[in-house]
């Protein structure tokens, strides 16, 4: 065992003669070792002069609190990296850094929990599903969480998502899918650890995403998975392509809705060419067309989210919510906006007849549909626009309905969401393919044809004979100021 040596307590002088002592080098057979000047290595193992530089370098450093650049342990070769880690290495370098809204999201939901709502977040996965959030932030939808989830990084930089997550960053190098499906269902399972705090806390998650390309198809029901097995009540919202888009996108989009449906408790799926068919798709440019799928979206994520996150004339429980959509399936979507003295009734016309809704209302087991209007919006119009859903519907059929003062609408202007939930298998089959129910959409409109023509009837004879006006509502099944549907969760309509 080597003898350590006793350094003066003078450090400086010492440590600088040390250092300054010089080295030669002797040859022992085909190496070459430094030693000390004056000792005697003969009998010395050939690891010592490393040994003791080292050792003198720990000294120095602790009396110095520096080390010496003069006495440098000798090092052995480090290998190269073989050029196969290369790449490894770069992608690590790449891989984004995690989002702050990371941070408990456990305690946000607390938080919402504390002041009466539901902790609500949308994810838009995709180019489409990203758009579609783009625009429920700029047109000011409120207290709800927005996440943009993509692989291409150029779009994800160019949104005005606050919180993002790139995903799929060693697989595609942030350059997208090229229309794969399957590589975003490989990008989405790459950064499953990050979606699932992405989804995290929530008590209700939308997904939205445009289904047909490779990303928002491949990696929503990744991300519905996660929610759904956490037990957040999940619902996509979703659009079907258009058909100048092509067949094999229309292909791509119909594997991708059914993957999905299976993964959330409520899928809304919007046909846009239905949407170019309510418009006057002739004369509606290509910008205009992808826009309008936008809004749609946000108004069905709206439609929803207001009504449990904005108090109201008519407040909506999330368990009410819950008990409509929770394993509903597939289910459908109508928006109807209304202006003027007759604004009640032209926005419930226009919701229950529009060409997303129109053929599946009379078919649906549960019904969600929320009324909007400012602060002049009465119970008298509210009134009128129950009347004229339930009317639709199956008397079986169990409806939640809310309304909702927004101060950022139009004064003369009453807006109203409804969405049909809980068909059977076979019609939904119907639905998803495009082909829908003429029949049940004739009958529906045939009823309120009848509908409108006797309140008609009824107002010329009011002003003659209330009783026989009284007469004439009952012949319709409608109770003056009551309606007429029996599972209305104890709610009294004026």
């Amino acid at each position: 065992m080597m003898a350590h040596r006793q350094l003066p307590s003078s450090s400086t002088g010492s440590c600088a003669a040390l250092h300054s002592r010089p080295i030669s080098h002797r040859r022992v057979g085909q190496r070459c070792r430094p030693v000390l000047n004056g000792g005697s290595n003969s009998t010395a193992p050939s690891s010592l002069p490393a040994a003791f530089k080292r050792g003198l370098s720990m000294v120095c450093q602790m009396l110095h609190g520096t080390g010496t650049d003069s006495v440098v342990p000798e090092e052995a070769p480090v290998a190269a990296a073989p050029p196969a880690e290369a790449p490894a290495a770069e992608a690590a370098a790449a891989e984004p850094p995690a989002p702050a809204a990371y941070s408990d999201p456990f305690a946000a939901r607390a938080e919402h929990n504390k002041n009466g709502h539901a902790f609500i977040k949308v994810v838009g996965c995709g180019g489409g599903g990203g758009n579609a959030i783009a625009r429920m932030i700029s047109t000011g939808l409120q207290n709800v969480e927005f996440w943009a989830v993509n692989t291409d990084k150029q779009a994800l930089d160019s949104n005005i998502c606050p919180n993002k997550l790139q995903i799929g960053t060693q697989l595609t190098r942030g350059l997208g899918t090229g229309g794969k499906p399957s590589l975003g269902e490989q990008a989405a399972q790459e950064s499953v650890e990050q979606l699932g705090q992405v989804v995290a806390g929530a008590d209700m998650l939308f997904i939205t995403a445009g289904m047909g390309g490779g990303t928002g198809t491949g990696a929503a029901p990744v991300v519905a998975r996660l929610a759904k097995d956490a037990g957040i009540l999940t619902v996509g919202v979703v659009t079907y392509p258009f058909s100048f888009e092509g067949r094999r996108r229309a292909t791509q989009a119909v594997e991708g809705i059914e993957t999905l449906r299976r993964n959330v408790d409520t899928l809304i799926v919007i046909p846009n060419d239905k949407l170019l068919d309510a418009v006057g798709g002739s004369n509606t440019s290509l910008t205009e067309a992808f826009a309008l799928a936008d809004t749609v979206l946000r108004q069905g994520v709206g439609g929803i989210s207001d009504m449990i996150t904005i108090p109201g004339l008519i407040n909506v429980d999330f368990a009410d919510i819950k008990a409509v959509m929770r394993n509903s399936g597939t289910a459908m979507l109508g928006v109807g906006y209304g202006v003027g003295p007759d604004r009640a009734l032209q926005a419930a016309y226009g919701a229950t007849n529009a060409p997303l809704i129109q053929s599946s209302i009379e078919r649906a087991t549960g019904i969600v549909y929320n009324i909007t209007g400012s602060s002049n919006l009465t119970l008298a119009e509210v009134n009128a626009i129950s009347e004229i859903v339930t009317a639709l519907a199956d008397p079986s059929c169990n409806i939640i309905f809310g309304s909702v003062i927004d101060e950022e609408c139009p004064p003369e202007e009453i807006r109203v969401t409804i969405i049909a939930t809980g068909f059977s298998q076979t019609f939904e089959e119907q639905l998803l393919s495009g082909k829908g129910d003429a029949k049940a959409g004739q009958n529906a409109l045939q009823r309120k044809q009848r509908q409108q023509q006797q309140q008609a009837s009824a107002a010329t004879t009011e002003d003659d004979d209330d009783l026989a006006g009284q007469q004439q509502q009952q012949q319709q099944g409608l109770k003056p100021g009551r309606s007429t549907e029996p599972n209305f969760r104890g709610r009294t309509l004026l």
